[in-house]
């Protein structure tokens, strides 16, 4: 699926966060750590999901810090595994 709604400022650049972490996703793309794929999409999907993640974690929903990390480590490691397919 193509983001066509997503801010033409995340393929411009403008986004220094999502510009870092795109130049990040073409290299793995490169090197075969994640499967080809639009670079700036990955990146929005993997922004999204640590963004959430941690507003989760802001907002008090975890009981502590180590389950919290706990769950991070989890669902990070279960995005990429469907990034690496």
């Amino acid at each position: 699926m193509r983001l066509d709604t997503c801010p033409e400022d995340f393929d411009r650049s403008r986004s220094e966060g999502i510009a870092l972490l795109r130049s990040t996703v073409v290299a793995c793309m490169e090197s075969g750590e994640l499967r080809p794929g639009d670079p700036t999409e990955t990146s929005v999907h993997i922004g999204a999901h640590v963004n959430d993640v941690v507003g989760i974690y802001i907002s008090g929903r975890f009981p502590r810090e180590a389950v919290f990390r706990e769950f991070y480590a989890s669902s990070t490691r279960l995005l990429m595994s469907g990034l690496r397919e």
